[in-house]
């Protein structure tokens, strides 16, 4: 296998963020030689890469690998969904022979990253959102997107149905598989020539194995595995197992793919949401919502201040747009709960404290804290600046709201009961609404209210609106904690 390139997910979830330019790849001569490709490998036997996937035409031939991400989405590389569109395309999963076996499915939604690079395949990813649900099992289970970053590794596999060799332009039908080294991208480019050696980004990864071994065409936008986890997408390289690196765009689980996402809303009115908060950074770029409680205090989500320092943060309050209009306040001090946990977003609530006392008017005023447990199916609004939709990578610019309702924690429980990593608990809040409706990349932190009495700060969810629930932290589980700490009841 060497490689190939395919691309999308909610999910994801992480997206490559650094966008390049530079001469077209496509005119290059080695380029076909670069799309996809496991040379030297071993044969999978059926269910050892149950998060295997084959994109397809709709007369069956194999076009790139992929992933399964979740019971809607699977990655893959960019490159691999560059003219296709859902009509053309099918992807298999659940299956070790490309002959038969497995789910054919056909595809809702095609998302290339916004800034993949066609010149230089940077940024090589994509998510696809399949029609129907796939049901989930020994043979197709999602593969968890990398909790860590891998910079030097041993023992990462790859799979995939590329070529085994490149003079034979047959794909194997059996799925293959190789043990890689993951090296440094100093390493890489430094065994690549000009113009390869230009084209390793921050968003890329490496990977090395001997000569006789690698990817090649037809694996590209397969999966690069390490600890049981999805770090990368093979991309390109110089075929096949000529002892050069292989490629991969770099995927990883962090803020932007999981954090804070509103989805089918509707603008609101000015003073409609007197207690709405948007957090800025010094750039006046929004990067989560908040409540006001005090006339010095807001509440927001742990992970959305675990990083940062109060000297970069503004608080803006009693604006209705995000460009333009409110109050800003600079942030003094951080209180993040002392429990709160980044990797499973347990406990994920923080205190910002203002500098100066906030006046209040009609358009600026602190929302009451619940006292009581918010029971299922009870109406709620959520309201914010996060994306509208996950394929338009900026905040909304007028604030907004969508009316949701509240489901059980065992109900919100059983539809993530594919996740490792998270874990609904009952200081969590879920909603529940129609496709097409709820929280995106964003509203992190924003507020959830019920009858005037703020129940729920947004915290996690599957990005952005995709048929999940959206999570958020129950206020009430914590009001003792934030009356110890500001007064304010």
């Amino acid at each position: 296998m060497y490689r190939t390139t395919a691309a999308a997910v909610a999910l994801v979830l992480g997206f490559l963020a650094v966008a390049v330019s530079g001469d077209l790849a496509t005119s290059d001569p080695l380029y076909q030689q670069w799309k996809g490709r496991i040379v030297g490998g071993s044969y999978a036997r059926d269910g050892d890469f149950p998060y295997q996937a084959s994109f397809r035409t709709v007369d069956g031939m194999h076009i790139c690998g992929g992933a399964v991400l979740n019971q809607q989405w699977v990655i893959t590389a960019g490159s691999c969904m560059v003219g296709r569109t859902t009509s053309d395309t099918r992807v298999v999963v659940g299956a070790y022979r490309l002959s038969q076996g497995g789910f054919n499915l056909g595809l809702r939604r095609i998302i290339i990253h916004p800034n993949f690079a066609t010149q230089t395949l940077a940024n090589d990813v994509a998510v696809v959102r399949v029609a129907s649900l796939m049901v989930l099992s020994d043979a197709v289970q999602g593969v968890q997107l990398g909790s860590y970053n891998v910079n030097v590794a041993y023992g990462a596999l790859v799979s995939g149905w590329g070529r085994t060799e490149f003079s034979n332009p047959q794909f194997p039908d059996n799925l293959q598989y190789v043990a890689v080294n993951v090296i440094s991208q100093l390493e890489c480019r430094a065994r690549f020539t000009a113009p390869y050696d230009a084209r390793i980004y921050d968003s890329t990864l490496c990977s090395s194995s001997p000569i006789g071994q690698g990817t090649c065409l037809g694996d590209a936008g397969s999966p690069l595995v390490h600890g049981a986890e999805l770090h990368g997408i093979v991309s390109w390289g110089i075929p096949c197992g000529e002892g050069y690196p292989d490629v991969y765009a770099h995927t990883s689980l962090r803020a932007t793919e999981w954090q804070g996402r509103i989805v089918g809303g509707m603008n609101a009115a000015s003073g409609q949401f007197p207690y709405q908060v948007s957090l800025v950074s010094l750039d006046n770029k929004h990067f989560c919502g908040g409540a006001i409680i005090g006339d010095r205090w807001i509440l927001t989500a742990g992970h959305c201040l675990i990083n940062r320092k109060p000297e970069n943060v503004i608080a803006v309050i009693g604006a209705l747009t995000s460009a333009q209009g409110g109050y800003n306040y600079d942030a003094e001090q951080f209180i993040v709960h002392p429990n709160f946990n980044e990797w499973t977003q347990q406990n994920d609530i923080a205190i910002l404290r203002t500098k100066w006392t906030i006046r209040f008017n009609t358009a600026v005023f602190p929302v009451k804290m619940a006292r009581t447990y918010t029971p299922a199916n009870r109406a709620v609004l959520a309201s914010g600046w996060g994306l509208t939709t996950l394929s338009v990578p900026k905040p909304a610019d007028v604030l907004q709201f969508v009316a949701l309702r509240t489901i059980s924690n065992d109900d919100c429980s059983q539809r993530f009961r594919n996740l490792q990593n998270r874990a609904v608990t009952p200081s969590n809040l879920c909603t529940f609404s129609r496709n097409e409706q709820g929280t995106c990349m964003g509203d992190s932190g924003g507020p959830l209210v019920s009858d005037g009495e703020l129940v729920g700060l947004v915290s996690w969810g599957i990005p952005c609106a995709v048929g999940y629930p959206d999570v958020y932290v129950r206020v009430a589980s914590f009001r003792a904690w934030i009356t110890a700490i500001t007064g304010v009841y």
